[in-house]
C-alpha cells in the first residue's frame, strides 16, 4: 500500500503512529499525521515545536517498535492519504512525499492542522518547491504542466 512513499514519508507514517499511541488514542487522526509530517520534513524549522506546543503533542524520539499495538487511521486521515497520492500525481510526482501529507493537511479546510498550519505561516508553495526539487533529485521527471503549476504559483 504504501510503496509509492519514500523513506522520510514511511517514517512520518511510524511517527505519527507513535504520536497517537503516546496520546493513548484509538485511531491516527490528523493532528497525529501532521506531528509526523513535521517532525521529517527539513522546512518545518520552528513551526514544528509552536504546532506541537498547541496540539499538545509529544512526538517520540524513536519509531514504535514492530511489536507496539496496531492502531488503524481514521476515515479523516484515509482521506488525507488519498489527497495526497492525488497531489502527488497531479504534480507528476511519483513518489508521496511528506510536502504532499502537509499539502492534503493545509488545504482541508475541516481539519484543525489546517488552521494551525496557516497561523504558523506555512504557504502551499513553499511545499511545492520543496517537493518539486526532492522529485528531481530522485523521482521520476517532472511533467511539463506540473513545471507550469510551480512557477505560476511563485509569480
Amino acid at each position: 500500500m504504501f510503496e509509492r512513499y519514500p523513506e522520510s514519508s514511511r517514517r512520518a507514517l511510524l511517527l505519527a503512529k507513535g504520536t497517537a499511541l503516546a496520546a493513548d488514542a484509538r485511531s491516527i487522526d490528523a493532528e497525529h499525521l501532521l506531528a509526523g509530517a513535521l517532525e521529517v520534513w527539513p522546512g518545518a524549522g520552528s513551526r514544528r515545536e509552536k504546532i506541537l506546543r498547541r496540539l499538545g503533542l509529544i512526538v517520540p524520539r524513536e519509531l514504535p517498535e514492530q511489536t507496539s499495538p496496531e492502531i488503524p487511521f481514521s476515515a479523516v486521515v484515509q482521506r488525507l492519504l488519498n489527497s495526497a497520492m492525488m497531489r502527488a500525481d497531479r504534480l507528476g510526482h511519483h513518489r508521496i512525499r511528506p510536502e504532499h501529507l502537509l499539502l492534503a493537511l493545509l488545504e482541508d479546510a475541516t481539519c484543525t492542522p489546517s488552521s494551525l498550519l496557516q497561523e504558523a505561516g506555512l504557504e502551499p508553495e513553499m511545499l511545492l518547491q520543496s517537493a518539486a526539487r526532492d522529485a528531481l533529485a530522485d523521482d521520476s521527471p517532472l511533467s511539463y504542466r506540473a513545471y507550469l503549476e510551480v512557477k505560476i504559483s511563485r509569480e
